[in-house]
């Protein structure tokens, strides 16, 4: 079939030219480059006939086209996924229909990876494809389809090894591999963690990012590809068998640490894990140190330039998505003018495909060490995601931005009784906050509060109170913020050495039925002089007064509460008089009436 390979002189002359860098040059070969991926795109769908079996991977050697074929093994479609990230990622920089068209198509074919065992690449030909499509569209049916991939893809995790397994069984001769790839699948957990509130989601990829960033990282912040684990979680090798892809096995492959740099960074972004950071700066800074002058790394950076270690666009790429975030992150300048640098050569006629006989939009990655350069659909597909990023249109989130935060955990304490020792009808009270928790941040303000009243802020607060019973608040806010609430009641009781009671009388007060029906209290008074007063409270949990009532009461008198009110569970009985107070919990039943 005859390919369009006709593209404007404006294009070849934006694409060709190559003068001193400076942004607003690197903005117009963007945009040029843009335009010659959106041909690339077209001209593909053309080459595949429109066959949404079709995946295309990398480019045939002998003639520059791609290969496209048909499911053989799930092993063979490792890369589909990207390829239908291209048609979403020129959707987010365009806004053509037609773009979100071929997207959508080119990911309902992949549906069938949701259930495959034993293959931890589904995380990322389902996230690339269904979760770019949620992303843009909200589309349910996609939400839904990225939760039975999520519970598919955890069975990969072992909580011995505290990491998910690269393959199941055993593979290359590995018999539990960590593979330093797989920190780029870190956002499918999330985003799958953030639409369930699945919580097995969230631990568990934070588990496997902490287990490699423990073990796959040198103390020189270059990483090894993968690490092998004994049935005791122990390593037993680094990169210890032929499934490398870099030379002899301890040299450092360069697109390990490409994958490590954008998935670490995002990892940050969704949980502000400082540990997260350091590790992406750790291995950013030794990528950056050891690139060549044009910026786009050779197979293997422990060995020299030639045609066995060639260039790779692909690791070029995928590093400049992930260090334009870096720079948005961090704010330092390193970061982001490394960026810079490999997108002004990625966007040049010497990686760009353009005037050349390649599908591809970038030409010369290279698969592994040794093979030769070519084009690779994820080479294509972390290029336009980096232009996104340059450009702020890339989606991290399903609304706004901002990272997944779970919320902190309040614990006010537990309920205290204190005496008014001094009998003056006050007594101190220590707060103490100091359980609470937040999972993933750091809490940022303590507040205590008394019936809405504010009493102060802190971790640990003292504070006066009056004889009574009194319902305090802890309200606790993350700096990101969420907050959580506890409440703990304090019960300050008068004159503990009389009992409450004036001397010579010993008075009581009985309360049934307890638990207490259909609303009606009896209490009855013993001990009692001649015509008292007490003033008799119900308070719910909540510190809210339910019923309040001033009583005449003689010794030996039964009085009957009818309590009209919708409260159920468990209540504060106060009665109090000029020397008398009790508190008692009593339990209302659910059959109780309503307000009429």
């Amino acid at each position: 079939m005859k390919r369009k390979t006709i593209y404007s002189g404006t294009l070849l002359l934006l694409l060709a030219a190559n003068s001193v860098f400076s942004q607003t040059r690197l903005d117009t070969m963007m945009d040029a480059a843009i335009e010659f991926a959106k041909i690339q795109l077209e001209n593909t769908m053309e080459e595949i006939e429109y066959d949404s079996t079709l995946h295309p991977s990398e480019t045939i050697d002998s003639t520059h086209k791609w290969l496209a074929e048909g499911f053989k093994s799930w092993n063979s479609w490792w890369t589909s996924g990207y390829f239908a990230a291209c048609y979403w990622y020129m959707y987010q920089l365009t806004g053509e229909e037609k773009w979100k068209t071929y997207a959508e198509k080119w990911t309902a074919n992949l549906e069938p990876m949701k259930s495959v065992e034993d293959f931890s690449n589904i995380a990322d030909i389902i996230y690339f494809s269904y979760g770019n499509g949620y992303k843009n569209t909200y589309n349910e049916q996609y939400a839904s389809i990225l939760n039975e991939t999520a519970t598919t893809y955890i069975k990969l995790y072992d909580p011995e090894v505290e990491a998910i397994k690269c393959w199941g069984g055993t593979w290359s001769g590995t018999r539990f591999a960590v593979v330093t790839d797989v920190l780029i699948d870190n956002e499918f957990l999330f985003l799958a963690y953030q639409l369930t509130g699945n919580q097995d989601y969230y631990d568990i990829v934070t588990d496997h990012i902490n287990k490699t960033i423990d073990y796959n990282i040198r103390e020189d912040g270059s990483v090894w590809q993968f690490v092998d684990y004994d049935i005791f979680g122990d390593p037993i090798g680094y990169n210890n068998t032929h499934a490398y892809q870099g030379a002899p096995s301890g040299t450092r492959w360069t697109r390990a640490h490409a994958w490590a740099i954008n998935g670490l960074t995002q990892a940050y972004r969704y949980t502000r894990r400082p540990k997260y950071l350091d590790a992406a700066r750790q291995i950013a800074d030794y990528f950056i140190d050891h690139l060549p002058g044009d910026f786009v790394p050779p197979s293997d950076f422990d060995l020299p330039l030639d045609e066995e270690n060639g260039r790779d666009a692909a690791a070029a790429a995928i590093a400049c998505s992930g260090l334009f975030e870096l720079g948005q992150i961090t704010k330092e300048t390193k970061y982001a003018q490394a960026a810079d640098s490999i997108m002004f050569s990625l966007c040049s006629p010497e990686y760009l495909s353009v005037n050349s006989d390649f599908s591809s939009i970038l030409k010369r990655g290279q698969v592994r060490y040794t093979e030769p350069e070519k084009g690779l659909v994820y080479a294509d597909a972390f290029f336009l995601e980096a232009i996104l990023k340059y450009k702020g249109l890339y989606k991290y989130f399903i609304e706004g931005e901002g990272p997944i935060n779970l919320k902190p955990i309040a614990k006010a304490g537990k309920d205290q009784t204190i005496s008014d020792t001094d009998q003056d009808g006050v007594e101190i009270i220590n707060l103490n906050g100091s359980a609470s928790s937040d999972p993933d941040d750091s809490i940022a303000l303590y507040e205590w509060i008394k019936d809405s009243v504010l009493l102060g802020t802190g971790r640990n607060l003292t504070d006066t109170l009056p004889v009574g019973i009194h319902q305090i608040a802890l309200l606790v806010t993350d700096t990101y913020g969420k907050t959580d609430a506890d409440t703990m009641m304090i019960t300050i009781l008068a004159d503990p050495t009389s009992s409450h009671q004036t001397p010579g009388l010993q008075r009581s007060v009985e309360v049934f039925p307890n638990p207490v029906n259909e609303g009606r209290l009896i209490l009855r008074f013993n001990g009692f002089g001649s015509a008292e007063k007490l003033c008799i409270e119900l308070y719910d949990l909540t510190g809210k007064l339910i019923y309040q009532g001033i009583e005449i009461i003689s010794s030996e008198e039964d009085r009957v509460l009818q309590l009209n009110t919708s409260v159920q569970g468990v209540c504060i009985l106060k009665i109090s008089g000029k020397d008398y107070l009790i508190n008692r919990k009593i339990f209302f039943r659910s059959n109780m009436p309503s307000n009429q």
